[in-house]
């Protein structure tokens, strides 16, 4: 075993490591399996330490049972503490490492919310200056390009109050909304959009938001609607995170 590696492990399963020291280790671990594979062996070897001790220390016990007359073979109270403390100390170091190893699965919620922060790519067709598209409505996909999804929203809004938006264009005011988590009005755009293409990318992005809104039942309803269509996988994972 490394020198270096040796000393920090002895320290951190004795209990010697804290504050930054604890988690500069810990966060050593999930990066060096060199270090994670010292570790590993370190307390194999600590845990087959303990079974002779503690198979000595039966044979011991028996032997003073048999033996009463032989008081040099009792075992002092304090080496029972110290073995006691060093069962317990192998349980806690061993039930840490498993921790560290396997990080605790994420609810539907982290899930959605780490989909929202991926913003649906905007409309490549609207972005070259085409002829055929409103100046305005090429405004509005700008700002949603630019990350600038408040004033995208404004837009697309004004826009609509003008005339009905095109289901495109619905939806980009929808993930403008969601984009700023303003979920009702995110979700009053996506469900406006009917049957078509660009049903199926709003009901997923509706139901990512649902969630986030805490109404579970409804992301349901449209996630085994989803079931059918390419986002089957990621919809079966949600609804799992959502048991």
């Amino acid at each position: 075993m490394d020198d270096g590696y040796e000393k920090l492990i002895r320290d951190y399963v004795a209990g010697e490591l804290s504050g930054q020291d604890l988690i500069a280790f810990e966060n050593q671990l999930k990066n060096n399996t060199e270090l994670a594979s010292e570790l590993e062996l370190y307390l194999a070897l600590k845990a087959l330490d303990n079974h002779r001790l503690k198979k000595q220390l039966g044979k011991e016990i028996s032997v003073n049972r048999l033996s009463p007359e032989k008081p040099k073979r009792t075992i002092s109270h304090k080496r029972l503490w110290w073995l006691a403390a060093a069962c317990a100390a192998f349980v806690i170091i061993t039930a840490v490492w498993k921790s560290i190893q396997q990080p605790p699965e994420k609810d539907a919620r982290q899930m959605a919310l780490e989909l929202i922060n991926t913003p649906y790519p905007p409309p490549v067709t609207l972005m070259g200056g085409n002829d055929s598209v409103p100046e305005d409505v090429q405004q509005a996909i700008v700002s949603y390009k630019n990350g600038d999804y408040a004033s995208a929203s404004q837009q697309l809004v004004r826009l609509d109050s003008i005339q009905p938006l095109t289901d495109e264009m619905l939806f980009y005011a929808g993930e403008s909304f969601m984009q700023n988590a303003q979920w009702e009005k995110a979700i009053a755009y996506f469900d406006r959009i009917p049957a078509g293409y660009w049903q199926d990318i709003a009901k997923w992005r509706c139901a990512l938001t649902l969630i986030q809104k805490g109404d579970n039942a409804r992301a349901k309803q449209l996630l085994e609607e989803l079931k059918g269509t390419a986002r089957k996988e990621q919809a079966l994972e949600l609804l799992k995170a959502m048991e």
